[in-house]
């Protein structure tokens, strides 16, 4: 009898196991196809690349203009 209940335990764990596996597979499966997280890091990242190139334009020209407004004094 004790066998049997741990036999059975066993069995239960291994399913609560395998249904675990498969909604984080599905899970994970959205987040990198559907919008999810993934491209969505990578949008971010995408932007911040071109918003520092936009920084250090601005802060060339701002120089350059400093630069210029000192040797016209």
């Amino acid at each position: 009898m004790f066998l049997s209940e741990l036999l059975r335990m066993n069995d239960e764990c291994a399913d609560k196991i395998y249904d675990i596996r498969e909604r984080s597979d599905i899970s994970r499966e959205f987040l990198l196809n559907s919008d999810g997280v993934a491209s969505r890091f990578y949008q971010m990242e995408a932007d911040a690349v071109s918003l520092n190139f936009i920084i250090i334009l601005i802060n060339s020209s701002f120089l350059f203009l400093v630069k210029k407004s000192l040797r016209t004094k």
